[in-house]
């Protein structure tokens, strides 16, 4: 490792001092020759013992050659002089508690004729075992220029050297204890204590815990922090360390940005084996050095090990932002504790701690830890210490022996682990010098600082960094500002942070009085550290408290803006009087006003700058007035000025910066004026609208009465009313409309009566409209019309034979997003009425070719559908948002800096909010949670998922209806002929379930049925949502078919209760479901499912295959729907369409006999069928 350089000797102005008194006494020029010794590193060891030195240097002989020296001491009388000069006047002990020499205590001993340096060389008595008969020898004056370097670091040294113990003589007087000299570093075991055990339950922080999270409140303190620090700092003599800590929080940020940055926007899927994860422990050894991370699932098996701590942190890093919500406290927390990490690196919020380790020998490390010195910073720790559990960080000392982090220390352990790698890795290959200052800092280095040069290294880096951690102390000093009527007063104070809800204690008194003896030290070398920064402190500290600092206004303006800023950093609390608490600055504003009717014209968004008219003002708190005033206003106003009852600072730069704004104002276009109105601020500062222009915004924001259309067939529920009447409002309007409610919600029918209603008005009598879904909802969308608005003529453009030939006797073109892909220049030529895209999360990226087709239709109104949470997937939305609505929200990058980071990353709340309001015109959102919609919702909603037969599927399903057929036919016998019916059925249900059911050989693939495609799709989306859902399935066979596709389409492994499952394994599996957020699916066959099951943790119920017999599925959906239910449960039938399943279904709707069949009844119904019923049921149509 690289040693530091010694070109130079006394660095401070007392080690400049010893060295020139040292040249001054040398009228033989022979101190000079030891400069040479004192360089190149022959001073091997140096000691001190009160007054006396000894050496060892090494010269020409093998044995180095042994020095010693002792000073005369200081007289007794020149010791009572010095005690009492620095009692008379405490800013001297607090600055040498500092190891600072104060230059007005050796100007004050001088004039009393107190020689702290030695006067001649007599004073010297030296001794040398080398040849050199000379005084000083070469070696002896090499000692005493490396002296000065331990006087710089240590000027106590300059009194124990005239056997004078400063301290022991002050404690004589009670005044300052001798300990009080020592610098304090923390030692690695001081922030630990042993383990005694799991006491620790189900830790589940409240969900408000994490809402209150906001990283974007954490601000940018990195030059405030330096500001505290000194120049040239006497540890590091290669350089200016406070530079190479400037340079490094510079680039450090610029580093945490990248980290952010590089993220580009990705498909995030459900990974099941995040969702398995429900405790870890991260194990560290005794020199706080990372062992191993550990992550297990509830029967403690370990899904995720980590031995290498850059590999931990990266996973932390991206654990999926939409899957968050749902996963464990325990990576939900890392989760955010890295996000915090990330930005205070961002923030310049980090600050370095000075560690002990006592190892085989004493060894020094740095940890970087949150700048909680900083009120924001402290803030957040608090909140997200709240949503850390107490079982996760562990020390392993030794073989056997765990501890644990102290209560106080366990949150800067945990993130000064990601914090400290971090700045490892930002720095390896940083161009730092090769020191072990540099590794010690920078690069996660144990230093061992055994040298007689370096092992005054630790106090000094401790000294320097001190001043960050003033706060942690028990006393502390206090500011308090009083206004008297334009003066303002600086009171000191002293807080006792043990004793809450203690009152501070006036300086004056702490000073006085004996009781505060043992800790006074300690508050007066912070007030010296605080000294450094408004040195009028100085004043109260040599009075002890008793003067008074009293400030004008002028004068206080810089100590309000400059120096209790700066003093705020240091963890000081300031109370400052009312007025002064929200100071008020004039900043650029706006006046928007609205047109005289209030009106809201169509397609009036595009033309809104001819209908929102705006002025440029001047906001000084609520107060909005106009250039010209502004202009008076400040010709008689000047820095701090008092406007009623609220101070307000006029800045003469900021003025003229703020004029040039109002001769030079921005531009803004439609888009800016609408997004300004919608949020009521600009560039983060409130703009006032008149009367007309929140007329204007009611009209447009509210959701106007629009009757249904005549043939609806649908009643619609309250929610879906409103979601209709705001459909049709945007399409009035020419807006884009994104609506994303929740699965179940019923956005298809919403839609539907939209387009019905535009076609009753005459929409598509010249252009038409364009319907694009995912193929496995085509069949979907063809019954919903059919059933609900069969006014409505969808023309189906899918499969071989499409044509557009028919298109001008239909309304809506219905296709698919591979058609539009593939046919993107014929259907681009065409003009659109309106375009509507299901599923919307299909484009969600915009470099997609699918995107950039879908994208290309030409229709005057756009609206999108998806069921996926906003917030979580803030990137996604932009491509989304750009088809409903295009340019409204910028660029990507634009987004994706403006909001998505803000939002996603940092959490936002304002930036959040903002988007919500920018968007509110735009987006609807309503979840089944909402307390608005569940008063609304029946406990059950049956939704039939239609499904289309695969091509090989539709000819094997063919092949067996006419071959069974022609056997029951032909059968006489009704015993037998309902046993052929119910073989025929069972083959057809097992055709429609998967071919490979039927056939008993094949693979799982799932492109084979249409069924197990629409489950995929579906099962997907109940994953990415955080629920649960439920399988049902007839057949011990299909349920292992299915659990095979899961686990290779999905990678997941899904339980299937059947009725060979063993009653032990049965409760297991129910227990499994019902408590592990990991299991999301089982598979469960009808039969095994009798009495006694609970399943209430699922909201999702699936039919795969259904028992014709109402009964039979309704006992079965009610595993799910019963007594400790707190969900809307969500029931999905699956039918395939235009096979028998499709018309039994319509019988058993449309028959009451039918629907009122019980459970024994099972489907023996089926076998009194006639032969033309039963062919006429189960032909494909």
């Amino acid at each position: 490792m690289g040693r530091q350089s010694r070109s130079t000797f006394g660095q401070t102005w007392w080690g400049k001092q010893w060295i020139k008194v040292l040249e001054g006494l040398d009228q033989s020029g022979r101190l000079a020759r030891g400069r040479t010794y004192a360089n190149n590193g022959s001073v091997q060891s140096i000691a001190f013992e009160s007054n006396k030195i000894a050496a060892r240097v090494k010269g020409s002989l093998r044995a180095a050659y042994k020095i010693s020296f002792k000073i005369d001491p200081l007289s007794g009388a020149d010791k009572a002089r010095l005690v009492s000069l620095i009692a008379d006047n405490p800013l001297y002990l607090t600055q040498l508690l500092n190891r600072q020499l104060p230059p007005e205590l050796y100007e004050d001993c001088q004039r009393k004729g107190i020689d702290l340096f030695p006067r001649s060389w007599q004073a010297f008595h030296s001794d040398c075992s080398c040849p050199d008969w000379g005084d000083p020898c070469k070696h002896c004056a090499a000692v005493l220029y490396l002296v000065a370097n331990e006087i710089d670091k240590n000027p106590f040294l300059i009194f124990e050297l005239r056997d004078f113990d400063l301290f022991k003589n002050l404690e004589a007087l009670g005044f300052a204890s001798a300990d009080q000299k020592d610098v304090e570093t923390l030692d690695v075991a001081e922030i630990r204590q042993p383990f005694e055990g799991s006491e620790e339950g189900d830790f589940q922080p409240d969900e408000t815990l994490y809402n209150v999270l906001d990283f974007s409140t954490v601000p940018v303190v990195s030059e405030s922090l330096l500001s505290l620090l000194s120049d040239n700092p006497l540890f590091y003599r290669t350089g200016n360390f406070k530079q190479i800590l400037q340079k490094f929080y510079t680039e450090t940020s610029k580093k945490a940005q990248a980290l952010v940055t590089a993220d580009e926007p990705r498909d995030q899927d459900y990974d099941k084996d995040l969702d398995s994860v429900e405790s870890g422990d991260i194990i560290m050894d005794e020199a706080l050095g990372f062992l191993q991370a550990n992550f297990r699932d509830t029967r403690e098996r370990i899904v995720f090990q980590f031995n290498e701590l850059p590999k931990l942190i990266d996973w932390i890093h991206h654990l999926p932002t939409a899957q968050v919500p749902q996963l464990s406290p325990t990576l939900k927390g890392l989760y955010f504790l890295n996000r915090f990490a990330n930005k205070l690196l961002e923030r310049g919020a980090v600050v370095p701690q000075l560690l002990r380790a006592k190892l085989k020998k004493e060894h020094h490390l740095v940890r970087w830890i949150p700048a909680a010195l900083n009120e924001e910073v402290a803030k957040m720790v608090a909140q997200l210490r709240a949503v850390l559990p107490n079982e996760l960080l562990y020390y392993k000392i030794g073989k056997r022996d765990i501890f644990v982090p102290i209560e106080s220390d366990f949150f800067n352990a945990l993130c000064s682990l990601i914090l400290t790698e971090r700045v490892r890795q930002f720095n390896d290959r940083y161009d730092y010098k090769a020191t072990d200052l540099d590794d010690l800092f920078f690069r996660n280095t144990m230093t061992h600082f055994g040298g007689f040069e370096t092992r005054e290294i630790p106090n000094s880096v401790q000294l320097w960094l001190n001043k960050f951690f003033i706060a942690h102390r028990d006393f502390v000093p206090l500011l308090q500002v009083e206004d008297l009527d334009g003066v303002f007063q600086v009171n000191v104070l002293v807080e006792n942070k043990k004793v809450e809800l203690a009152a501070p204690i006036p300086l004056e008194t702490f000073m006085d009085e004996r009781e505060y003896a043992p800790v006074r030290m300690g508050v007066m070398r912070d007030l010296s550290m605080m000294a450094e920064h408004f040195p009028q402190l100085n004043q109260l500290i040599a009075g002890k408290g008793a003067d008074k600092l009293l400030f004008d206004s002028e004068n206080f303006a810089e100590i309000l803006f400059k120096i209790l800023p700066t003093i705020r950093l240091f963890g000081i609390k300031i109370q400052l009087p009312k007025a002064l608490q929200k100071l008020l600055r004039p900043q650029l504003t706006m006046t928007l006003d609205g047109e005289e009717d209030g009106k809201v014209a169509a397609s009036s968004v595009i033309s809104l700058e001819n209908m929102l008219k705006f002025r440029w003002e001047v906001a000084v708190g609520d107060e909005h007035i106009d250039s010209q005033a502004f202009l008076k206003m400040v010709e008689n106003y000047r820095g701090l000025v008092k406007i009623k009852d609220q101070y307000a600072y006029f800045d003469e730069k900021e003025i003229k910066t703020l004029l040039e704004k109002l001769k030079n104002p921005p531009e803004l276009d439609g888009n800016n004026l609408l997004q300004t109105a919608l949020t009521e601020e600009y560039n983060g500062i409130g703009v006032t609208l008149s009367k007309s222009a929140q007329k204007l915004m009611k009209e447009l924001l509210k959701n106007e009465t629009v009757s249904l259309p005549d043939n609806l067939r649908a009643n619609l529920r309250p929610y879906q009313q409103r979601g209709y009447e705001w459909l049709y409002k945007n399409a009035r309007l020419g807006m884009g409309s994104l609506i994303a409610d929740d699965m179940g919600l019923g956005k298809t029918l919403q839609v539907i009566a939209t387009l019905l209603k535009m076609k009753q008005e005459g929409a598509f009598k010249k252009t038409k409209g364009l319907v694009v879904v995912p193929t496995t909802l085509l069949t979907n969308w063809t019954k919903e019309m059919a059933k609900f608005a069969p006014e409505l003529k969808p023309h189906l453009y899918h499969g071989p034979g499409r044509s557009l030939a028919l298109l001008n006797e239909a309304d809506i073109l219905l296709t698919t997003y591979g058609v539009v892909r593939s046919e993107e220049e014929s259907l681009a030529k065409l003009k659109w009425t309106v375009m509507v895209i299901d599923e919307a999360q299909n484009i969600k990226n915009p470099n997609t070719s699918q995107t950039k087709a879908v994208k290309k239709m030409k229709a005057g109104i756009k609206i999108a559908m998806s069921g996926t949470p906003v917030e979580n997937r803030m990137s996604e939305y932009w491509s989304i948002f750009d088809f409903a609505n295009k340019g409204y929200l910028g660029n990507l990058k634009k987004f994706v800096s403006d909001y998505a980071i803000p939002i996603e990353i940092d959490r936002d709340r304002h930036k959040l909010d903002k988007f919500k309001r920018v968007t509110e015109p735009f987006i609807l959102r309503r979840v089944k949670t909402d307390k608005t919609i569940i008063q609304d919702l029946p406990d059950k909603i049956e939704i039939d998922q239609a499904c289309t037969l695969a091509s090989e599927q539709a000819a094997l399903y063919q092949s067996v209806v006419e071959q069974a057929l022609r056997g029951i036919e032909g059968q006489k016998d009704g015993f037998k002929r309902s046993g052929l019916i119910f073989k025929m059925m069972t083959a057809l249900k097992q055709i429609c379930n998967h071919p490979t059911h039927y056939l008993k050989k094949g693979s799982a693939n799932p492109e084979a049925s249409g069924k197990a495609m629409r489950l995929l799709d579906l099962l997907r989306q109940v994953l990415e949502n955080g629920e649960k859902a439920i399988v049902f399935t007839q057949y011990e066979e299909m349920g292992t078919l299915l659990q095979t596709m899961f686990q290779e389409q999905m990678q997941l492994e899904v339980p299937f209760l059947h009725g060979g499952v063993s009653r032990k394994n049965r409760d297991e599996m129910v227990e499994d479901f019902q408590n592990n957020r990991a299991t999301r699916i089982l598979i469960l066959s009808l039969k095994a499912g009798g009495t006694g099951l609970n399943l209430v943790a699922a909201n999702n119920v699936i039919h795969y295959d259904l028992w014709w017999n109402p009964a039979v599925e309704a006992q079965a959906t009610d595993r799910a729907f019963r007594i400790g239910q707190t969900k809307n449960v969500l029931v999905h039938r699956f039918i395939t369409q235009g096979s028998f399943e499709e018309k039994i279904n319509k019988l058993i709707q449309n028959k009451r006999e039918l629907a009122n069949l019980t459970v024994t009844d099972g489907e023996t119904w089926l076998g009194d069928l006639s032969n033309n019923d039963l062919r006429e049921l189960v032909k494909l149509e």
